[in-house]
């Protein structure tokens, strides 16, 4: 069928010098650093990014006292762009690079891509020696470590990218008292210290996204350690999960300590020339 001068709709659709044919849809999660590249000969329809720093290694206990708790790693930055047309070019080579699993007391490695940039999550607070630290800066703020009465500041985060994480705290709990150590800063907000159960403190939430077809939460806070006077037991920060989360405060450095790695996640529809 001929519509027009130029135009023929068929087996396919030709416009000009273009014959456009079913729209091919990826959605690619680089998990590690890479080249990618668009082919020469593609119309790019749509594509969205979402690009994830790692997090934020967690504490942990070096020389303490019984009593001391180490802080939560705060979670990697968090950007989604849901417009990346103006971004990529067909035929043309493009660095991408992906934040590494943090080990333990370090700050996360930074992602980027398309000349974005997704800042690592800052470390949790340690102890070394009785001594009490502050949270690192990142992404989103690691906690600090908590020694008796001693309170540190948590890390700052990347305005747009996650939060700050938090100071220590000293609770009353059941006939005495507990310690708890920061919690790290998440995507999704701050981390939560208002409760009246240590076991209620814990780092920021992350964010959910869709991007790969079902609802994923990335980019959480690391859970900071806690220590109850009346049992004189140090109970560990719960261990986070999936690609930017940070690792949580533990006595010494383990699986749940570790900053999860980061990840570009990206979701593209074109047609061929």
């Amino acid at each position: 069928m001929q519509v027009g001068g130029n135009i023929t709709i068929g087996g396919g659709i030709k416009l000009g010098d273009f014959s456009i044919n079913t729209p091919i849809q990826f959605t690619t999660t680089f998990t590690s650093s890479t080249t990618w590249t668009l082919p020469a000969n593609a119309i790019l329809l749509n594509a969205s990014m979402l690009l994830i720093g790692a997090g934020g290694g967690g504490g942990t206990i070096n020389t303490g006292y019984s009593y001391d708790c180490a802080g939560g790693g705060g979670a990697g930055g968090y950007v989604f762009v849901s417009d990346m047309i103006d971004s990529i070019i067909p035929g043309v080579s493009y660095t991408i690079t992906v934040g590494a699993t943090t080990a333990a007391q370090t700050t996360g490695q930074n992602s980027s891509a398309f000349g974005f940039i997704a800042y690592g999550g800052g470390r949790g607070g340690s102890i070394n020696s009785g001594i009490s630290q502050d949270g690192g800066n990142g992404g989103s703020g690691g906690g600090a470590s908590s020694h008796a009465s001693t309170f540190q500041s948590g890390g700052t985060g990347v305005t747009g990218q996650g939060y700050a994480g938090a100071e220590p705290r000293n609770i009353a709990y059941g006939s005495s008292y507990a310690y708890l150590a920061g919690g790290g800063g998440g995507a999704g907000g701050a981390p939560n210290t208002a409760g009246s159960d240590p076991r209620s403190d814990y780092g920021g939430p992350g964010i959910v996204n869709t991007i790969t077809g079902s609802s994923q939460t990335y980019c959480a806070g690391g859970n900071g350690q806690y220590w109850v006077q009346s049992t004189a037991t140090r109970y560990d920060g719960a261990p986070t999960t999936n690609y930017g989360s940070g690792g949580s405060g533990t006595y010494s450095a383990n699986a749940a300590t570790k900053g999860k790695p980061g990840a570009c996640i990206l979701k593209y529809t074109y047609i061929l020339r």
